[in-house]
């Protein structure tokens, strides 16, 4: 099963949420959406079949302990959303915002021709192997922006990838500092896809990103951390987790455009500060403790370990704890920890 996961303060009648309406239909995926307390509320009955829409109220009835330790007014609570596709068996989820969109299947795109980078660099710069080198995506150390592109060369092997980055025309995934020095939109050259090695890193988000379901289980957000940098140190933790299993991450274009909500760009540079500060050490962390552990019948023990380690180094807060082991009790009695 294919799936769409959401979270949104808009109404079910605004241009972005009918967008996604659209996608679900014409990829014939569920689209699961969690509100919040700002959210509208919304009409069910004037839903498609195929949405799956949770209020706050919903929330507290099919997951109680967590809704309540889920933070109000929060991009977290998007978990709740991860969970939901682990229950109901999705094989690939679209993780994503109610201000991108496509008119394509974006599933189908994905499967595509791919170059395959050969150069030696941990972290890689993708915006410049399509064609943007004066931009950098969110998370990406800021001495690592300009360095020399490594080579790529055509493959024909399959690529194994567990995730798949979309690279969005308009506003991309930029940080605050890119965004300020080039506050234009930004098109990106149709080049094919890039398969990233399992050396090589370069930080997902949460803007239009494929997840397959071995890595569905650690898509968790955390609750401690800026708002700016939650996807990001989520996708590094499981990019730990990919370089210890050897699955790919693939980064390429699959027909995404965003209108940008409104954002205060000083605010999103305070919120981002973290990350230029800690994005390096979380990357050792995880894939060390990844890499020393990879019996999967221990995967939910690794990654619970790795929030301790960043909680005692207060990356984290101390009340990230009781909210991740809640969301790992419930995904080990989903029975859904396995290896593919």
């Amino acid at each position: 099963m294919r799936a769409i996961a959401v979270t949104t303060i808009a109404s079910q009648e605004s241009i972005g949420i009918k967008r996604l309406f659209e996608l679900a239909e014409l990829t014939k995926s569920q689209l699961v959406i969690i509100g919040d307390v700002k959210t509208p509320r919304w009409n069910l009955k004037a839903v498609p079949k195929f949405v799956h829409y949770f209020s706050i109220e919903e929330q507290a009835k099919k997951w109680p302990t967590l809704s309540d330790l889920l933070p109000l007014n929060h991009y977290a609570r998007k978990n709740l959303a991860y969970l939901w596709a682990l229950e109901n068996d999705v094989s690939i989820l679209l993780d994503t915002d109610d201000d991108n969109y496509a008119d394509s299947d974006v599933f189908e795109k994905a499967d595509q021709n791919y170059r395959k980078y050969k150069g030696k660099s941990e972290w890689v710069n993708t915006y410049a192997h399509f064609g943007r080198p004066e931009i950098w995506p969110r998370g990406l150390p800021l001495d690592e922006a300009f360095k020399p592109l490594g080579s790529t060369e055509q493959t024909s092997e399959d690529p194994n990838w567990q995730c798949f980055q979309s690279i969005v025309d308009g506003d991309p995934d930029l940080d605050a500092i890119g965004r300020m020095l080039n506050p234009q939109n930004h098109i990106f050259e149709d080049f094919e896809a890039l398969v990233l090695g399992t050396e090589n890193f370069c930080p997902t988000n949460s803007q239009a990103t494929l997840w397959r379901r071995p890595l569905l289980p650690f898509l968790y957000l955390p609750i401690t951390s800026s708002f700016r940098m939650t996807d990001i140190w989520r996708g590094i933790i499981i990019s730990g987790y990919q370089k210890a299993n050897g699955f790919s991450t693939i980064f390429g274009k699959l027909g995404f455009k965003q209108e940008r909500n409104e954002h205060n760009l000083l605010s999103d540079f305070v919120d981002e500060i973290p990350g230029h500060l800690h994005n390096r050490v979380i990357k050792q962390i995880a894939d060390n403790l990844w890499n020393s552990n990879v019996n999967s019948r221990e995967d939910n023990l690794t990654f619970l370990s790795i929030y301790k380690e960043l909680v005692s180094l207060e990356i984290l807060r101390e009340s990230e704890m009781q909210s991740i082991q809640e969301y790992i009790k419930v995904v080990e009695n989903l029975n859904v920890y396995e290896k593919i």
